[in-house]
């Protein structure tokens, strides 16, 4: 047995052991007897030994361990994949709602700042637009001009044609004025049938042009379910100095003026004539 070249290789405690690892030529192996070999007469005349190259689980470890970490990485790219995936899905969900937001803020905005019959301005907005309007003409030594406009008659309107009438003239005349002024003018409704357009850029001259253009305007047209509708108009204009009270002061006082002499008529706060 011992001529056998592979019993030089095994340890010499190999038999007093249950196993042994041994290591030849990059080889690693386990070796561990089996049982006794006897012959007929009890005699032990040598051992089974079990002999297994532990390079194929070697390698096998080191191929699931390849495998794995790939595998990993594969799950952390899916996984980055997904997470960024979900969150950019729900940035796009938080910007729509944000947008959704956003309109409905300004449609509150519109709403609170629009005469719900005429959808012109507000007495509420026209007064801010005037406050902001007197400031910049102040700062910047701007021209701005102020008229103020009363339907004439209206309550007789109402009483004679009807409150829905009244409603459709007012409706009309925001329309007729609405489309006479500049994009930069601010036109809203005062209270009741009074209203006031504030002109930006604007001196005394033209917007007495610009009143009497509306007057014309309004006293031609055909108002829906009630006979001619005619306006007293007051112009006045910003000097330096005048603050909000004065500028409404001096339009008033116009425009009653312009009624009191007749009415469907037009008069500047520097005038006592149309």
């Amino acid at each position: 047995m011992n001529a056998n070249p592979v019993f030089d290789l095994l340890p010499a405690d190999l038999l007093s052991k249950k196993y042994v690892l041994l290591n030849s030529h990059g080889q690693d192996s386990l070796i561990f007897s089996v049982t006794d070999i006897k012959n007929v007469l009890g005699e032990e005349i040598g051992t089974l030994l079990f002999v297994k190259n532990l390079n194929f689980y070697t390698d096998q470890i080191e191929m699931i361990k390849y495998v794995t970490l790939a595998l990993a990485a594969l799950i952390l790219l899916f996984s980055f994949y997904f997470i960024r995936k979900t969150f950019n899905s729900y940035i796009m969900l938080v910007q729509r709602y944000k947008d959704i937001l956003e309109i409905k803020n300004r449609t509150l905005l519109k709403l609170a700042n629009t005469d719900h019959l005429t959808k012109i301005n507000n007495r509420k907005s026209i007064e801010k637009c005037l406050k902001k309007e007197l400031k910049r003409a102040e700062r910047y030594n701007r021209q701005l001009s102020l008229i103020m406009l009363d339907v004439d008659d209206f309550k007789k309107i109402n009483d004679t044609y009807g409150h829905s009438a009244g409603d459709k003239v007012l409706r009309q005349l925001s329309k007729i004025i609405s489309s006479a002024i500049r994009d930069t003018d601010h036109f809203g409704r005062w209270g009741g049938e009074e209203f006031i357009i504030v002109l930006t850029e604007t001196d005394l001259e033209n917007a007495v042009i610009l009143a009497k253009k509306i007057r014309m305007l309004l006293s031609t047209a055909e108002f829906e379910g009630c006979d001619k509708v005619t306006c007293s108009i007051g112009v006045t204009q910003y000097l330096h100095g005048d603050d909000y009270d004065t500028l409404i002061n001096h339009a008033d006082v116009a425009m009653y003026k312009a009624k009191n002499s007749g009415k469907d008529k037009v008069i500047s706060s520097s005038s006592d004539q149309p």
